[in-house]
Formats: structure tokens, C-alpha cells, sequence
């Protein structure tokens, strides 16, 4: 998965945000990647909060998110 895989450039600099936590083994919730980003992305990753599937099946998410994404390129 990739930042290309995210058509909107909101979504791409929040998950280029969690990707940066990730890398440095750092949390990825609400108030680390809000912290990291211009505080008018709060109501976006809060609703992602809200709305997010839980990490049980991740791998069946990020299938979606990239087949998606290669269906609309």
C-alpha cells in the first residue's frame, strides 16, 4: 500500500503521517497523527477513528484499498 493508493491528498498526508509514526515505532492514534499534521485535519482522522474497522482484519483492508485503487488509475 501506498499513498498513490488514496485519491484524495487529505488521506494521502494522513497516512503518509502514519506511515512516519510507524517507522520510528512510535502510536498511531487520534492525538499522534493529528500532532503531526495542520490541526484542521482533526475532524477527518477523528471520523476515520469512529468509522475504522478494527485491525483484525487488516490485511483484508488493505486488499480493498489497493485493488481499488487500481481499478480507478
Amino acid at each position: 500500500m501506498s499513498e498513490e493508493d488514496f485519491q484524495h491528498a487529505e488521506l494521502r498526508n494522513i497516512f503518509n503521517a502514519c506511515k512516519d509514526l510507524y517507522n520510528v515505532n512510535k502510536p498511531i492514534d487520534i492525538v499522534t497523527v493529528t500532532s503531526k499534521l495542520d490541526p484542521a485535519y482533526a475532524p477527518i482522522i477523528a471520523l476515520s477513528c469512529e468509522v475504522a474497522p478494527t485491525i483484525t482484519n487488516y490485511d483484508y483492508y488493505i486488499e480493498i484499498v489497493s485493488n481499488t485503487a487500481k481499478r480507478i488509475r
